[in-house]
């Protein structure tokens, strides 16, 4: 009953019936090439090819030069890149850094490798565990013949003697995911003379485990070697490992980038897949369709209800509209194959373009945030909310359905309900486009977030000023004064100019509720310039009017006075009036007079404070009086002059 013969003969109705002319299938003919015996004009070079392949100091190498860095350092990489990757050496132990960058049977949960960015220490990424199954007696062969084969997922961690993979038809839901947010992209352009793509440009190695990069190991428990088919991107071979522990290098024909796989029997293959998103002038909105387009909406016929771990699903898959984002597949190349179902989708989540042009208004005491939707792949909305500027919380959301046509649109809009008309608050709004089926299948949602805007943000200081004084130990100052009409600030910053405002650099931050603020830090005879900022997470405000100042030189302690005169005239038997004058002294405020009847002024000394006057008459008892003097002003008082006596009269 196999249809595996040529001929053609009618086997019905025990097996294959006859094929009629430009139908199929029709296993029984095979193409037949023909090499012509020619001799070729140059030999075949096989150093020639090494050499040109072969790492440059200069990048020029064939491979180096037209290929895209491999994801996992191997040492076959080695002579056509210059690395250095280890032969030898699993990454398991802590203290190992240097790995080889082959699969062992038991690493189903997660894989430590070396990059062509960091080709000594590690980079640890979680394995994606996929499956092949065909024959044994989970699916056999069809009426013609053909054996049948089945793609699926393995339930983690498997369990040795038992059925650990669960297998799904075409049409259930998607189990490969891929987030392409931190993907590289690469600019797809035509040349307008000719209309062929322009050359690409290679893309740079792998940085960061977190950027959209997987590892598949896919067990294969069946019976025929299959060769599995990439769409989208292209895949590294990274080994194959038997259920033993055999590991299995790659053929020297595998090394590099591959579309196509053969995977064998009752081991595992591994691969390692970068997509390389391709940015188009136009936007590319999601697959979105039922999950099977043949079938009523909603009907539950012909769904394996079995999660990726092989339970149960709890709610029943039925037919309904998805999203698939940018739809493509993984599946056998063997045309039957394909055709019988030995495919799968792969579903890779796009961001959405930004929203933008945030605005915000009151409306019933309510916050509200109109914005532009700038995509056509969103599936929600999200309005986000901070009131400290560090944790942010959705107050609103705006849905998109899928069954519903998705423009672009300017002014939608999402009212924050718990806000109030006075609080300072900070929002953005994130598109989200969620990808897959959920209800206990996978699903992946990515996002895309806006610049934000603010709400009840502080307002703009004004009224600022600044004077110069005197500070402390004949030092100046300039104190700095401003008005600030609202309280939601958290403070305030103060920038200086000491080139007539050409420049403008950060003097200090002060406290949202200072209104003043003295600035030590200045010299003399220079001019400066000051602005004040209110802060504040939802927003600084701009900067107040400009306060310009000009220092001078500070005052100092005056000099010591000398007295010009000194007289006394008898007034009584008793008395007599004792008159000093004295010189002038710059900067001097006033003077302070001290007299004794002791030369050395050791005692009994009488201290008398003038103005700035030049002069002094005092009446005294009919003695020698002796006098002295000092100069004083708000920096401090001078040093005596020398003494000088007026006899008794």
């Amino acid at each position: 009953t196999y249809d595996y013969y040529t001929g053609a003969p009618d086997m019905s109705p025990t097996g294959a019936p006859n094929i009629f002319p430009g139908y199929g299938p029709n296993t029984r003919t095979v193409m037949q090439v023909t090499i012509a015996a020619t001799t070729p004009a140059a030999p075949y070079d096989v150093a020639k090819l090494r050499t040109a392949f072969s790492h440059k100091a200069n990048g020029t190498g064939a491979y180096e030069a037209s290929q895209h860095p491999p994801i996992v350092g191997q040492a076959a990489y080695n002579s056509a890149l210059g690395t250095s990757f280890a032969s030898t050496g699993e990454c398991k132990a802590p203290s190992v850094t240097k790995c080889d960058g082959l699969v062992r049977v038991n690493d189903s949960a997660s894989f430590s490798f070396n990059t062509v960015k960091s080709p000594s220490t590690k980079t640890t990424m979680s394995v994606e565990p996929k499956a092949i199954h065909d024959e044994m007696n989970s699916t056999t062969f069809d009426e013609f013949g053909r054996m049948q084969a089945t793609l699926g997922i393995e339930a983690q961690p498997p369990t040795p003697g038992l059925q650990n993979v669960t297998l799904y038809p075409y049409t259930n839901p998607q189990t490969e995911l891929i987030d392409a947010t931190n993907l590289p992209k690469q600019m797809v352009t035509v040349d307008s003379t000719t209309g062929l793509p322009v050359k690409d440009v290679k893309i740079t190695a792998m940085s960061d485990a977190k950027d959209g990069t997987q590892l598949w190991r896919i067990t294969h428990n069946g019976v025929d070697t299959h060769p599995i088919h990439f769409h989208l991107y292209d895949v590294q071979v990274l080994n194959r490992v038997t259920w033993d522990n055999i590991i299995i290098p790659n053929d020297a024909n595998e090394n590099g980038w591959k579309d196509t796989v053969r995977m064998s029997p009752l081991e595992d293959t591994i691969v390692a897949l970068r997509p390389v998103i391709p940015q188009v002038p136009f936007e590319v909105p999601n697959s979105v369709r039922p999950l099977n387009p043949m079938m009523p909406a909603n009907s539950p016929d012909a769904f394996f209800n079995t999660d990726p771990q092989g339970n149960p699903l709890v709610t029943p898959i039925t037919n309904k509209t998805i999203n698939f984002g940018w739809e493509y597949v993984w599946h056998c190349h063997i045309l039957s194959h394909e055709e019988m179902d030995m495919m799968r989708p792969v579903s890779v989540a796009m961001p959405p373009i930004k929203a933008d042009t945030l605005s915000t208004s009151v409306v019933s005491s309510k916050v509200q945030v109109k914005f532009n939707d700038n995509s056509i792949t969103e599936t929600r909305f999200a309005l986000e909310r901070t009131t400290n500027g560090t944790t942010w919380t959705e107050v609103g959301s705006l849905p998109m359905p899928l069954g519903n046509s998705n423009v672009h649109a300017t002014g939608r809009t999402i009212t924050d309900t718990s806000s109030n008309a006075t609080t300072a608050y900070l929002y953005r709004v994130v598109a989200e486009n969620t990808v897959g089926y959920g209800s206990g299948m996978p699903s992946m949602t990515v996002k895309s977030t806006s610049a934000t805007v603010s709400r009840n943000a502080p307002a703009t200081p004004t009224t600022l000023t600044a004077t110069a004084a005197a500070g402390s130990g004949g030092t100046m100052k300039v104190n700095l004064a401003w008005a600030e009409s609202t309280t939601t600030q958290s403070g305030f910053a103060i920038q200086r100019s000491t080139d007539n405002g050409v420049t403008y650099t950060p003097l200090t931050t002060v406290a949202g509720t200072a209104r003043t603020y003295v600035d030590n830090a200045v010299t003399a005879n220079a001019t400066y310039k000051y602005r004040v900022q209110a802060l504040s997470f939802a927003g600084d405000s701009a900067f107040s009017n400009i306060a310009t100042v000009t220092v001078t030189a500070p005052p100092t302690v005056p000099a010591v006075p000398s007295i010009l005169t000194a007289t006394g005239a008898r007034t009584s038997s008793t008395a007599q009036t004792d008159t000093i004058t004295w010189t002038a002294v710059s900067g001097a405020t006033g003077y302070r007079i001290q007299r004794s009847l002791s030369s050395t002024f050791a005692s009994g000394v009488i201290t008398a404070n003038v103005g700035a006057v030049t002069s002094y008459s005092v009446s005294v008892t009919r003695s020698r009086w002796y006098f002295r003097i000092a100069s004083t002003n708000a920096v401090g008082t001078s040093s005596n002059s020398a003494a000088t006596s007026i006899a008794a009269q």
